[in-house]
């Protein structure tokens, strides 16, 4: 990977690299969506390269739910 090192440490104070990867994800639809780039990039057409360096740059911020999502018993509605 490009960014390597920096994004491992990332993992570790953003508790667990499967967050960051959703961070990324999250990231790189909205900007697929057409959300405008934080960061200057060399690479502006590829999503997923602008969202790493929004992340490494620290423009983005990352709030936690207040409550945990809901599990829905899928057996109970009949689906």
């Amino acid at each position: 990977m490009i960014f390597g090192d920096k994004l491992s440490e990332m993992a570790k104070k953003r508790k667990g690299r499967y967050l960051l990867v959703n961070i990324i994800m999250r990231r790189s639809r909205a900007l697929y969506q057409g959300s405008k780039p934080l960061v200057k990039t060399n690479n502006p057409s590829d999503a997923g390269v602008v969202a790493h360096e929004e992340i490494l740059g620290d423009r983005l911020k990352v709030t936690p739910r207040k409550t945990p999502p809901k599990l829905i018993d899928l057996a109970k509605q009949n689906v």
